[in-house]
């Protein structure tokens, strides 16, 4: 009797373990799978692509990994002066600006900003819109003074004479010629 109950009660285990298996295996629809495995960039402009596709869908923190994938990428390879660097860089901090996350995207546009600075001249236009765009940020971040100071910057003007608001300097008479 105590034999047959326990080759019940075994027989009882397997049946329930064999449907509870059954049940598990599925076929899966592409369109079900497809946000499982996320691509990954072998080059810069690959990462970069992604980012953008990513954005496209709406996907603004996939867009960011991709994007900090090419930064990596490229720091390894080529060093921290590479342009493409604070390429990488202005994305992220827009996007990072987008989404109300202040600290970060000042950070990130310093990053961005340090890298061309070091690369480009002080009036290159990509060094120019790096800096407005972190002058943006540090006035949401309540920085107005340091904000103003990159403005004037890229206005050509001096940190010295931000203080002096409204005044002008006095302007040159222009030569004339008299006629003899």
């Amino acid at each position: 009797m105590e034999l047959r109950r326990r080759a019940l009660s075994t027989i009882f285990m397997a049946l329930l373990v064999s449907l509870s298996l059954s049940g598990c295996f599925k076929e899966w629809t592409f369109e079900e799978v497809k946000d499982w495995y996320e691509p990954t960039g072998e080059t810069f402009d690959e990462c970069m692509k992604l980012g953008h596709e990513k954005l496209a869908e709406g996907k603004s923190d996939k867009a960011i990994q991709h994007y900090r994938s090419a930064m990596s990428m490229v720091e390894a390879e080529y060093g921290p002066d590479d342009l493409r660097i604070a390429t990488a860089a202005d994305e992220i901090a827009h996007l990072q600006e987008q989404k109300g996350m202040f600290g970060s995207a000042e950070e990130t546009y310093r990053k961005a900003l340090e890298v061309r600075s070091r690369s480009l001249p002080p009036r290159h236009h990509d060094v120019i819109r790096t800096k407005k765009a972190l002058a943006a940020v540090l006035r949401k971040n309540y920085k107005a003074e340091e904000a103003q100071q990159l403005l004037n910057e890229t206005k050509g003007k001096s940190a010295a004479r931000s203080g002096d608001k409204g005044k002008r300097s006095p302007r040159r008479k222009r030569a004339t010629r008299k006629s003899h």
